[in-house]
C-alpha cells in the first residue's frame, strides 16, 4: 500500500536531472523520527528515491528525493521498477531488507 507519493512534484519537471531509482527500508522510533537503513531488519516501511545524477547536480541539486512510500516491499520494487522504466534508467538499487515490523 502506497501512503505518500512525491513524485509528480519532484520528477514531472525534469526527468532528466535523475540517473537512478532507490528503495530504502526505513525504521521509525517511538517518537516519529525516521531513519533510512540498509542494516536493520525490522523496518518500519520502504521509500523510493530517485538520485540526481550530472545534470541535476549541474542545477544544484545533490543526493536523492524521496517519491513515494509504501508499507509492502512488493509495491516498492513494483514502483521503482516502473518509475525506472519511465525514467529511462537502469533497474532500481534494493537497499532494504525485505521485512517490515508488526
Amino acid at each position: 500500500m502506497k501512503f505518500y507519493d512525491y513524485e509528480l512534484d519532484v520528477v514531472k519537471n525534469h526527468p532528466e536531472y535523475f540517473d537512478a531509482v532507490e528503495i530504502h527500508g526505513v525504521y521509525e522510533d517511538d517518537q516519529g523520527n525516521c531513519e533510512p537503513t540498509s542494516e536493520r531488519a525490522d523496518v518500519s516501511f520502504y521509500s523510493v528515491y530517485v538520485h540526481y545524477g550530472e545534470a541535476g547536480n549541474k542545477a544544484q541539486n545533490y543526493g536523492v528525493e524521496c517519491v513515494a512510500d509504501f508499507s509492502d516491499h512488493k509495491d516498492a520494487v513494483q514502483y521503482a521498477n516502473e518509475l525506472a522504466a519511465q525514467l529511462g534508467i537502469s533497474e532500481p538499487d534494493d537497499y532494504s531488507p525485505v521485512e517490515v515490523a508488526s
